[in-house]
Order: C-alpha cells, then sequence, then structure tokens
C-alpha cells in the first residue's frame, strides 16, 4: 500500500504565512505613507483656500477702494475746472474792477465819464469834458497808465453848449486797448 502523506510540510506553512504578514506590513506602511501624505495635501489645500479667500476679500474691498479713489478723482478733477473757471471770472472781475479804479483816480473834476463798456481786452469809455485841455490831460493820464493799458485812441471828439447856462461842453470817446496781463 502506498502512503500519502495529505498533511503539507510546517516549513511551506510558516513560510507561506510569513509572506503574507510581509505583504500585509507593506500595504499597512504602505496605506499609512497615502493617508498621511493625503492629510498633508488635504492641509496644504484647504491652507491655499483661505489664503485665496483672504486675497479675494482684500481685492473686494481693494475694488471698492479702487471706485471711492476714482470717483474722487473725477471729482478733484470737475472741482479743479471750476476753480480754473472761478479764479479767471475772478481775475476777470479783477481786471475790471483795478482798470475802473484807475480811470477814477487819474481822471480831472473837469471830465465825467457816461459811459464805461469793456470786453475782453477792450475798453470804451465816453463822457464830457469842460474844455478839450481837459480830456487832453485825461488822455495823456490814460497813457501814463503802462502797466496796464495798452493804446490809447481818442476816436470822436464833439462839442456843444449846456442848455441851462450855454456853456461849451465837449463830448469824447475814446478806445483803450488793456494789456494781457493785469499787475496786482
Amino acid at each position: 500500500m502506498l502512503n500519502i502523506n495529505y498533511i503539507p510540510e510546517k516549513k511551506k506553512a510558516v513560510k507561506l504565512e510569513l509572506d503574507y504578514f510581509y505583504w500585509g506590513f507593506w500595504a499597512i506602511i504602505l496605506f499609512i505613507i497615502v493617508f498621511s501624505w493625503h492629510a498633508i495635501l488635504q492641509g496644504k489645500i484647504k491652507k491655499l483656500e483661505t489664503e485665496i479667500s483672504n486675497k479675494k476679500a482684500a481685492v473686494a474691498k481693494n475694488d471698492t477702494l479702487l471706485k471711492t479713489i476714482d470717483k474722487l478723482q473725477k471729482q478733484r478733477l470737475d472741482l479743479q475746472k471750476k476753480k480754473e473757471i472761478i479764479d479767471q471770472l475772478d481775475f476777470n472781475r479783477q481786471k475790471w474792477v483795478k482798470v475802473l479804479d484807475n480811470v477814477c483816480d487819474i481822471i480831472p473834476p473837469q471830465v465825467w465819464l457816461t459811459k464805461f463798456n469793456g470786453q475782453g481786452l477792450n475798453l470804451g469809455i465816453s463822457g464830457y469834458g469842460l474844455t478839450i485841455l481837459y480830456i487832453n490831460d485825461f488822455i495823456k493820464s490814460l497813457k501814463e497808465q503802462e502797466d496796464l493799458i495798452a493804446v490809447v485812441t481818442l476816436k470822436a471828439i464833439s462839442a456843444g453848449k449846456v442848455p441851462e447856462i450855454s456853456q461849451p461842453i465837449y463830448k469824447y470817446d475814446i478806445a483803450i486797448t488793456l494789456k494781457n496781463e493785469v499787475k496786482k
């Protein structure tokens, strides 16, 4: 009769169990490594997401600031334009006030103004004088105002009489061209 041993050798059985143990051990180590790597990457992702949300909040805040800055710059430009207009009007007002003040300072008592008309750099003065000499003195005084007046021209002079006292009187029209800049 033949004897067949169906029981495997102990050595083979032990070796097979050790192989499974090593494979299991390496699988667990690999799982721990992958899980650790995954946890580290998840931490980095959360950190980056918080940074992104913080940066988006900062960008949103800066966008509102930029819109406010743009709005303020537009207001500044509008105010600057208004200021330039006011300065120009003020300059023109000062110019005419100064011109009229100078004319009033130099006009002789025997010469009167009836019309004072200015536009741009041109000025028209009309009035009456007792004699031609007084009108001539007035014109000479105007020509001496070199810081303000560029050209003085006598446009017309005519003789007449005051009806109540039969006094001779002279009517004059003077054209004046002012300088571009009025010294303050």
